[in-house]
């Protein structure tokens, strides 16, 4: 699960709905790259 538990501290100053979509996408980008050989 990808979601907001990625971001370390406090984000009550702003919605951080822009920065966990980047955070979930970044992340799947990897998880991709790493598994693309694995999958058959």
């Amino acid at each position: 699960m990808l979601d907001g538990a990625r971001i370390p501290g406090s984000t009550g100053d702003c919605n951080p709905s822009m920065t966990i979509a980047a955070l979930a996408e970044h992340s799947m980008a990897g998880i991709l790259r790493q598994d693309l050989g694995r999958a058959s």
